[in-house]
């Protein structure tokens, strides 16, 4: 059985809590509980009975439940570190010490009921709560170590960063699969499908319950970095530093390079859906390239620009809307300027409706219907940025820096004005950050998910919670998929797939 002790004295605070244990006992009696799984037992801590009172009518004087014992030896001070009175203290059924509660606390008979029931049920309360100390630590040391690492050093954020767990919100796992080989990336595409690229050259392609399975026959290596992009029915591959970009069509099950120079490193990539059944691809390299790819005919349109590109940007563009998936396209510059690519509906086999400037001249040309700023109020990091669809606007998350050395991300309103930002190390190399959105159909907030593959951030589009934790595994890619009431994340490491369901606390 389960036993409750509470160590009392001759003061008055010891007759509340007196009071307070019979209320106590009596509320456990009204409980579903097997019939003797909870004894009580009441300790007098003093040599002598209260003034007025004698031991044989302790009980009945002060309304004591239980068993009445005395501690004349103090054996409460040595085996429960009892020093004061009153004092209340719980072991389980395997005499665990589980509870223990000194002086008094005015909702003690409202908690300790439903206490002493998960305690009965098996339930150990003490490991819950060390394991909650453990995490407030981990968190406290990782936070240390992000506050350290604000010069965006790769090498050493976060230093100490050990598994811990977010503080808003809990992860339910609801399913975990193992992979045939290494994962080496995955992403997410807008229409909330799952791409996971392994080592091996397979390409596994989940949407809700449909799975497929693809051979891209590209040539990989188990531990090669890199970063994947996918929309409708293609893929785009990059490892990190390279100047080549690996496309593949899941249709026709064929696949292509795309060679952008010796000296061009490729900085950031994203597709741009014109409709379910066209996209272009928008790559942006550091010697100032920007290329869009159309994989259908190969055909590709470039610009160069004496400003490093830094992050290429998709936003929905509901005023153009083709079958609900017309996108605008943006090159975010070094200089804070914005460069516009916008698709315009009409043919989805060429590219004769892109708004292009020349060769000579940075990408984009401003659209009628986008009034943009001329500078973004901060300076931009290199991407992934990463946009949704809120009511009747697109929210952007985007990487920049406060000053030197103060790296935050930045929520965007669709003007690029700032709503609000939250300073967080950044990967100095982008292609090893990760990002999905999606509307939580809880709240109706858009909520972003962020990693630099050991730390996951958790940010709502109001602000009002942003949040972190460390997993037991290195991540590889993430998404973030509405699936009726539930907002699920799933986290996809080197050897397996891990989906959980995000809970508010």
């Amino acid at each position: 059985k389960a036993t409750v002790m509470m160590w009392l004295a001759d003061h008055p605070a010891c007759k509340i809590a007196a009071e307070q244990f019979a209320k106590i006992e009596q509320a456990v009696q009204q409980l579903d509980l097997p019939a003797g799984s909870i004894e009580f037992i009441s300790i007098w801590a003093e040599p002598q009975p209260p003034l007025h009172s004698t031991f044989e009518s302790l009980a009945r004087d002060w309304n004591l439940p239980g068993k009445v014992a005395l501690d004349k030896d103090a054996m409460g001070r040595d085996l429960f570190n009892v020093q004061e009175a009153p004092t209340i203290v719980v072991i389980d059924q395997a005499n665990r010490l589980q509870l223990r509660e000194t002086r008094n606390n005015p909702l003690l008979d409202q908690l300790l009921p439903s206490l002493l029931t998960r305690i009965v049920r098996g339930e150990d309360l003490a490991e819950e709560m060390l394991a909650h100390q453990a995490n407030l630590t981990a968190r406290h040391a990782a936070e240390l170590s992000m506050a350290a690492s604000v010069d965006a050093s790769p090498s050493d954020y976060p230093s100490v960063a050990q598994p811990y767990l977010p503080e808003t919100f809990e992860l339910h796992e609801l399913s975990r699969q193992k992979l045939s080989a290494n994962a080496i990336a995955a992403t997410q595409d807008e229409n909330y499908s799952v791409s996971t690229l392994l080592h091996n050259g397979e390409l596994l392609w989940q949407s809700g319950l449909n799975k497929q399975t693809y051979d891209t026959r590209w040539q990989l290596e188990s531990q090669q970095s890199g970063r994947i992009s996918c929309a409708a029915d293609y893929a785009a591959f990059s490892r990190v530093g390279s100047s080549t970009v690996q496309l593949f069509n899941r249709n026709t099950q064929q696949n292509q390079e795309i060679q952008l120079g010796q000296d061009a490193h490729i900085v950031d990539f994203h597709w741009l859906q014109l409709s379910d059944v066209s996209s272009r691809l928008a790559v942006i390299a550091r010697d100032g390239q920007t290329l869009l790819i159309d994989p259908t005919n190969r055909e590709q349109l470039s610009g160069r620009s004496t400003v490093e590109p830094v992050a290429v940007l998709a936003i929905r563009n509901s005023h153009n809307a083709v079958n609900g998936h017309a996108f605008n396209g943006h090159v975010i510059m070094a200089d804070r300027s914005i460069e516009p690519l916008e698709l315009q509906p009409g043919s989805t086999t060429d590219l004769q409706n892109a708004i292009f400037k020349p060769a000579a001249a940075p990408l984009g040309m401003a659209s009628s219907k986008h009034r943009l700023p001329t500078q973004l109020g901060f300076q931009p990091a290199r991407g992934p940025w990463l946009s949704c669809r809120h009511e009747t606007q697109d929210l952007t998350l985007a990487r920049g820096w406060l000053a030197k050395d103060e790296p935050a991300v930045f929520m965007l309103d669709q003007n690029f004005g700032q709503l609000w930002h939250c300073r967080m190390p950044l990967q100095a190399d982008s292609q090893s950050t990760f990002m999905a959105a999606a509307e939580d159909p809880t709240s109706g907030q858009p909520t972003w998910v962020v990693t630099n593959s050991k730390t996951i951030h958790l940010l709502r589009a109001d602000g009002r919670i942003i949040d972190h934790f460390v997993p037991e595994q290195e991540v590889i890619g993430l998404a973030l998929v509405p699936n009726g009431s539930r907002l699920e994340l799933t986290l996809i490491h080197a050897q397996e797939m891990v989906r959980y369901e995000i809970k508010w606390k």
